[in-house]
């Protein structure tokens, strides 16, 4: 699932000056080296991606990237998926741009097996073509068993840092969502960001198969690590 979009609606996934997506959008899968910050762009708030009169929403360059040390291009495993984008520009909320909360730390995702989350993105759809607006869906967590048994694929993808998403309807994120994340309401009433879409199974024409679970990495087990950068960075 490369082909991320760094564009994003309603959701700016954590700080006013940092940004949480997969690490496989700057250093994909057999890339030796990671894109250059520099020709990188964050469009915040924006909801069509070809209106040019659309108003409301901001972009940014970044300037810089930190991948997680233990994200590997070169493995099968998504372990470490996870990377920070620190833009040039401090994002003031509005109505269109609104934070998501980190979600606590937890051991492992057994806690939110079953429960449903909402998944946003601007991916290929059942047609085979980019949304020029954002689709979403609800989907629950799987059971790793399950997920394991669906596919022989998703022995040598999944970690203890990643968990399985899907209902088999033929929902699913594809192409061009990576990186988006999996928000999921708490008792609290506040949605928190618990995953990132980071991969699937691969369907005819190099798209993805919609009708299999797909990967999220688990951004709970990251949380000191995301913590550790928003300091030192401010």
């Amino acid at each position: 699932m490369a082909h991320c979009l760094l564009l994003q609606r309603k959701w700016i996934y954590l700080w006013s000056s940092k940004n949480i997506f997969a690490a496989h959008c700057v250093k994909d899968k057999l890339d030796i080296e990671e894109k250059n910050p520099e020709d990188s762009t964050f469009y915040l708030g924006k909801y069509k991606i070809n209106d040019l009169n659309e108003k409301d929403y901001v972009t940014a360059g970044v300037k810089e990237f930190k991948i997680h040390p233990s994200w590997n291009s070169l493995e099968e495993s998504y372990t470490g998926d996870i990377a920070i984008a620190v833009i040039y520009r401090t994002i003031k909320f509005t109505n269109n741009i609104i934070p998501l909360c980190l979600p606590p730390q937890k051991n492992n995702h057994k806690d939110i097996v079953h429960k449903t989350g909402l998944i946003a993105g601007w991916g290929i759809t059942e047609k085979k073509v980019i949304s020029d607006a954002p689709m979403f869906v609800s989907l629950p967590v799987v059971d790793d068993e399950e997920c394991l048994r669906s596919s022989g694929v998703f022995a040598k993808i999944t970690s203890t840092t990643t968990f399985c998403v899907g209902d088999g309807s033929g929902r699913s994120p594809c192409n061009g969502d990576s990186g988006g994340a999996f928000a999921m309401k708490n008792d609290d009433g506040k949605y928190y960001f618990r995953g990132i879409v980071s991969a699937g199974i691969r369907g005819d024409s190099y798209s993805c198969d919609n009708t299999k679970y797909a990967i999220f990495t688990d951004v709970a087990q990251y949380t000191d690590w995301i913590k550790n950068h928003i300091s030192m960075n401010g």
